[in-house]
């Protein structure tokens, strides 16, 4: 008999509602790198590297969400052991081009 043992992935995650207004790219920025640097213990830490690309990414989505998305957005941060997901939401009902 085998026994199978699934390993358990360790998932960090946040959402952050912003405002449509050009000052909510910066915010996100700042809210990315605090959450990315901020102890976890258990969890591999993000390196320096990978907390300054998620944090130009979010910038530029987010000015982007605030500029065309014609609402306010959703910032969802997640850390798992091996990764980094940024997802940035609008209510803009068209796809990008």
């Amino acid at each position: 008999m085998r026994a199978h043992q699934r390993a358990h992935r360790q998932v960090t995650r946040v959402e952050y509602a912003l405002p449509q207004e050009a000052a909510s790219a910066g915010r996100a920025r700042r809210l990315t790198s605090a959450f990315l640097t901020r102890s976890r213990g258990h969890l591999t830490e993000v390196d320096a590297e990978r907390v300054d690309d998620a944090t130009l990414i979010v910038s530029e989505l987010v000015t982007n969400a605030t500029q065309h998305g014609r609402s306010p957005c959703r910032l969802r941060l997640e850390v798992s052991d091996h990764h980094v997901t940024v997802e940035v939401h609008d209510a803009n009902p068209e796809g990008p081009r």
